[in-house]
């Protein structure tokens, strides 16, 4: 069994903290948990999990929380040995800096890997970089919570014997960071369907196709501004696919801005018009 000893902050070292709401610090410690989890998991075992809750052979464990500061210690706790074998070949320092890497990626910061071995680890992990971030990102928003109802920064930390060495930290620039959308310059033209739409606002939800997952969308214009019969092709396009049934796909072609989040993941259309 490897037991790696790690702690949550909030507010070290501001001198205004006084008190931490309780809802958003429950979910600072829940994403401390997620994220450790599910970066440990997938740099061990070459795969992102889809739930953080019940990995095999990893657990994080509390331990005696702080005298005077807001704070809390934890374990992970490795006792799988396939994952220990794979942790000793590592090595403990690599380890923890390429959680730092995933983390601060993240978080759209950049974090510069402080050995070849850790450089090669990361490349070697490449096919699996984006799943994993995308993975990251509800544990991310929830380690910024306190940062977010209070402007309390949080530390993620690793402990030795000797010192305590910063994982992750999240401040308001890693909020601002994470919360970053960016439109694209020119318009792409996409076979949809529709699958949900409300006609007072305009606003609903799309698919690329029957497998995919379904995209935002809005119109670019203010809805009071669009054209009746550009508004008449949503509903109808809507009604059309509905009518056919699960397996119907009978796309209307829309010319769209595309709206991407820090790390690049499609967020929503904002359409300019159904071509």
């Amino acid at each position: 069994m490897i037991n790696l000893d790690m702690d949550v902050v909030v507010g070290h070292g501001q001198n205004d903290f006084e008190e931490l709401e309780m809802n958003s610090g429950i979910k600072v410690f829940a994403g401390a948990s997620d994220i450790t989890q599910i970066t440990t998991s997938t740099i061990l075992d070459d795969s992102v999990p889809k739930k953080s809750t019940s990995i095999h052979g990893l657990r994080n464990m509390f331990k005696h929380t702080f005298d005077g500061s807001f704070g809390q210690n934890f374990e992970l706790r490795i006792d799988d040995p396939e994952k220990i074998k794979r942790f000793n070949e590592i090595g403990r320092g690599v380890f923890f800096d390429v959680m730092s890497y995933y983390i601060s990626k993240g978080m759209g910061i950049a974090h510069h890997l402080k050995s070849q071995k850790a450089i090669d680890l990361v490349e070697r992990l490449k096919p699996l970089e984006k799943q994993l971030l995308i993975r990251i990102q509800e544990p991310i928003q929830n380690l910024h919570k306190t940062v977010e109802k209070q402007k309390y920064n949080v530390l993620l930390r690793r402990r030795t014997p000797t010192k305590k060495l910063v994982v992750a930290k999240m401040d308001t620039q890693t909020l601002f960071n994470i919360n970053v959308e960016h439109e694209s310059a020119q318009p792409v033209e996409e076979n949809v369907i529709i699958t949900r739409f409300n006609m007072l606002t305009g606003t609903g939800r799309l698919l690329l196709d029957r497998q995919s997952d379904s995209i935002a969308f809005r119109h670019h214009l203010n809805w009071e501004h669009v054209l009746q019969s550009q508004k008449n092709k949503f509903s109808r396009n809507l009604d059309r696919n509905n009518r056919g049934g699960k397996d119907a796909f009978i796309p209307i072609t829309i010319s769209a801005y595309e709206l991407r989040d820090h790390i690049g993941e499609l967020k929503a259309y904002i359409i300019r018009e159904i071509l």
